[in-house]
């Protein structure tokens, strides 16, 4: 099969098509129809009879950022981001949003039900989160890259910073300033109705849910923060004086020497937990059950020490 692009195209830019070709049979570029000559293939006695259909879902232009190309998950939209006269926008379902000096690189993305589409936009040394066509605050920067939806796409979170401090901007409302916050937050539960992240302060790790906080530790172990199926309760490992702590709902389950960190923490059910860990130079499983206990012992609100 030959490709034939009945307009003059530089081999750079060739080159830079390569990267779409996937996206581009079937498709208009924006300098010219792209054709494909070729024999169709010939039926085979026997063979099911095939029905294709090619929806279009938009136009690739010119000066488009190859890597940044997104498809819903629903299959139906389309956004990338593209530069013109030295100005950065996203095009969306072909739309072009506002000009920016520059756009995040990884940022954008749409939501989990594919009705909104968020990104991180750059103006004046500044950044602020775009969400649907909508300019949230500026700040010095935005952490982990990109804004997070809720599983429901009711609800967005990322972590801002403001020179020295950082906060969780929570549906656009700022939280407590902290020195930092953890790889993976914010995290939204599966019902999308709780937040928690790991925030550190004064060379202390805690989880804050909720806008509630735990104890203190000298860490938090990455990737162990985990939501129930139902979002009812919280589980991580925490680490404290030599020693490894499964915490659940803020209450230290049990110490232990350490945990296989290749083998998170599982919630087999809404109510039962499991984790590896060494214990007396053993290794073991660790299962814990969930009961109700009204004298449990709470997390405290989020009012971190200046």
């Amino acid at each position: 099969m030959s490709i034939t692009l009945t307009s003059h195209m530089t081999m750079r830019r060739l080159l830079q098509l390569t990267k779409l070709r996937p996206f581009l049979l079937g498709l208009s570029l924006a300098t010219g129809p792209l054709i494909v000559h070729g024999n169709p293939a010939q039926p085979t006695a026997g063979a099911p009879h095939l029905i294709t259909k090619d929806t279009p879902l938009g136009r690739i232009r010119a000066g488009i950022v190859a890597e940044s190309i997104q498809i819903s998950s629903d299959g139906k939209r389309l956004a990338y981001v593209a530069e013109h006269d030295g100005k950065w926008s996203v095009v969306v379902d072909n739309h072009d949003g506002p000009p920016y000096e520059g756009i995040a690189k990884g940022s954008l993305h749409f939501s989990p039900d594919s009705k909104h589409i968020a990104y991180v936009a750059e103006e004046a040394q500044q950044k602020f989160v775009v969400i649907d066509n909508l300019e949230g605050t500026s700040y010095d920067g935005i952490g982990q890259g990109h804004p997070v939806f809720s599983p429901d796409s009711q609800h967005t979170a990322y972590a801002a910073a403001h020179g020295n401090k950082v906060s969780i901007v929570n549906d656009g409302k700022v939280g407590p300033e902290f020195d930092g916050i953890g790889q993976g937050s914010p995290l939204f539960s599966p019902n999308g109705k709780r937040l928690a992240y790991e925030a550190e302060l004064h060379h202390k790790s805690i989880i804050v849910v909720d806008g509630r906080w735990g104890s203190e530790y000298d860490g938090i172990v990455t990737g162990t923060l985990r939501f129930s199926p139902d979002g009812n309760h919280i589980a991580y490992l925490g680490a404290r004086a030599g020693k490894m702590y499964l915490v659940l709902d803020g209450v230290e389950v049990k110490a232990y020497q350490e945990f296989l960190l290749n083998s998170p923490i599982v919630f087999d059910t809404p109510t039962h937990l499991h984790a590896f860990a060494v214990s007396g130079g053993v290794i073991v499983r660790a299962d814990v059950q969930l009961s109700p206990d009204p004298t449990r012992r709470r997390s405290q609100p989020a009012t971190p020490k200046r």
